[in-house]
């Protein structure tokens, strides 16, 4: 059956999770990254979630109540944290000194692995993509990577606000 499952897998789908091991494994060493990019990543990321809530349109409205109700929640846990020991925005350069994390890669791979045993689940028993609680369940698991990747990104623009010189309002 797994080989099966792996052997019935389009081509793309194993070039995409080369790319994303090849971003995790860069995310494992320090770095200096721009605001774009620190930005559009997690972005692209997120939508991707995104992307597996709208592919099931049965009971849509309860898929992204589940997705929006867990990204937000995740959202709101990751922001409250401190940014990671080693991480400063840079106002001089308008970059980002981010430590080596292996999180960013296993954050991807569990994206991954949930699109892609989502999908091999519904490839194997087509009857799930109707159901209600797989549908739930699925869409929770794609809002909480859509939360922690937006969350990881605002923690990095809080270190901006935090480091922005006070304007005078009035002399504007």
């Amino acid at each position: 059956m797994l080989l099966l499952i792996l052997t019935h897998t389009p081509i793309w789908v194993w070039g995409l999770l080369i790319a994303l091991i090849a971003f995790g494994l860069v995310q494992r060493l320090p770095r200096r990254v721009g605001p774009v990019r620190a930005t559009a990543v997690p972005i692209v990321l997120a939508a991707w979630s995104f992307a597996g809530v709208l592919s099931r349109p049965v009971h849509a409205d309860l898929a992204l109540t589940a997705w929006a109700v867990c990204a937000l929640a995740v959202f709101a846990v990751i922001l409250r944290r401190p940014a990671p020991a080693g991480t400063r925005w840079r106002a001089d350069q308008s970059l980002f000194e981010i430590p080596g994390s292996a999180v960013p890669l296993l954050a991807m791979m569990g994206l991954f692995a949930a699109r892609y045993l989502g999908g091999a689940s519904q490839a194997i028993a087509p009857t799930l993509a109707g159901q209600t609680a797989f549908i739930i369940a699925m869409s929770a698991v794609y809002g909480s990577f859509a939360g922690l990747f937006l969350g990881r990104a605002a923690r990095l623009w809080r270190l901006v606000g935090a480091h922005s010189e006070p304007r005078n309002v009035a002399a504007a």
